[in-house]
């Protein structure tokens, strides 16, 4: 299994322990703020005349939440894919990391 442990408990990603700035977030699906603050709406039983939504939907607030996790991941990724980034962390717990994507 690419290297690692069949024993498991040995899968580390070094980039995962850090967490992206959040400016940075924002401008990976910046419209994402505004429909989270509808669902929490919803959940006062606001419509959309009021800022929430006609129906719950967990389904979307499900794909909402995925979407604010792919963008952390994204976001992770872009910054190891950067040239001149290698490597990105140092030390298994992201001591020494850079941001280094170009916005």
């Amino acid at each position: 299994m690419a290297g690692f442990s069949v024993n498991g408990g040995s899968y580390f990603v070094a980039r995962a322990h850090v967490q992206p700035p959040l400016a940075l977030l924002k401008k990976v699906f910046p419209w994402l703020l505004k429909w989270e603050v509808r669902f929490r709406a919803r959940l006062s039983k606001k419509d959309w005349s009021q800022g929430g939504l006609d129906e719950s939907d967990l389904a979307g607030q499900s794909f909402l939440n995925l979407l604010a996790q792919l963008r952390v991941v994204l976001l992770q990724d872009l910054a190891v894919l950067q040239p001149g980034n290698e490597p990105f962390c140092t030390t298994p717990h992201g001591e020494n990391h850079r941001w280094a994507i170009k916005c």
